[in-house]
This record gives C-alpha cells, sequence and structure tokens, in this order.
C-alpha cells in the first residue's frame, strides 16, 4: 500500500533548503569525512599483508564510489529534499528498501566511530606503550561527543570550514 503522502518529498510539502555552504567549505567537509585515522591504518595493514597491488584496488574502488557519488547527485538535483539515500531508495523501490538503506547507513557509521576509536588507541599506544588502550578509545569518544554537541550547538551551518 503506497500513499502519496509518504511519496511527497519536504520540498514539495512546502519546506525549504537553503544553500548556505560554499565549494570549499563542502571540499572540507568531504576530505574530513573520507580521510580518517582507520583508513591509514587499514590500509597499511592491506599494504604489508598483501603488497603494493592493493592500491590499485583501492583506485578500483574509488572509481565506483566516484560513480555512485554521480549517480546520488543526479538524484539530488531531482529531488532536492532532506533524507538523501532513504528518500530515494523509497522513492524508485519502496518503503522497505527506504528503511534498510537508512538502517546500514545508520550501523556503517557507528561501525566507522568505532575503527576511528581503535585506530586512534593503536596510535597512542604506540606513542605511549604503558597506557591501556580502552584509555584512549574512552578518550577519544568523550571528546569527539562533547566537541561535536557543543560544535553544532554554538556555530552555524555557514561558519564550518571558515577562517
Amino acid at each position: 500500500m503506497k500513499t502519496t503522502e509518504a511519496r511527497t518529498s519536504g520540498v514539495e510539502k512546502g519546506e525549504q533548503l537553503s544553500r548556505q555552504l560554499t565549494s570549499a567549505q563542502l571540499s572540507m567537509i568531504a576530505i574530513g569525512g573520507a580521510i580518517g585515522t582507520g583508513l591509514f591504518l587499514g590500509s597499511s595493514l592491506a599494504v604489508h599483508v598483501a603488497g603494493p597491488g592493493v592500491i590499485f584496488s583501492y583506485l578500483i574502488g574509488a572509481a565506483i564510489a566516484l560513480l555512485f557519488m554521480g549517480a546520488l547527485s543526479e538524484m539530488a538535483v531531482a529531488h532536492p529534499t532532506a533524507g538523501s539515500f532513504g528518500v530515494y531508495a523509497e522513492l524508485y523501490l519502496n518503503r522497505w528498501a527506504g528503511f534498510a538503506v537508512r538502517y546500514t547507513y545508520w550501523a556503517a557509521q557507528c561501525i566507522a566511530i568505532g575503527g576511528e576509536a581503535t585506530a586512534i588507541a593503536i596510535y597512542c599506544q604506540w606513542w605511549f606503550p604503558n597506557t591501556p588502550k580502552w584509555l584512549w578509545i574512552l578518550a577519544s569518544q568523550s571528546r569527539c561527543s562533547t566537541s561535536t554537541r557543543v560544535t553544532w550547538a554554538v556555530l552555524a551551518v555557514s561558519s564550518i570550514g571558515s577562517r
């Protein structure tokens, strides 16, 4: 049972999105989201185990990700609404696909945050070998969550990445 109310986007309901970020700010957000401590730790382990041919595999993966991002940007132009991935899956497939995409995105973010915290602990233990890893994980997670809450509460969207 598909209702037209569930299929209408926020823009069609009268909600307005505004473009307040510059291209430089969007680039900084993209770089910050793509490059992290877990990427460097995972890449070094993969190159150590499988050799430098892994870099070619990473280039293939980057090309596939670029194609997906191009498709997502086309859908964002066609349907400018908040919620992106889940909304597109819901519009083009069904409600359960939208739910699955949203839940998978949330789960992937939880796993990525845990991976980043573990990588931080491994790097810090290399510098301070007598400290336990759980201490660094606790410190990094409490710092990240507190700074994120304060940052979003104090700063406006237009000030992200600006000097």
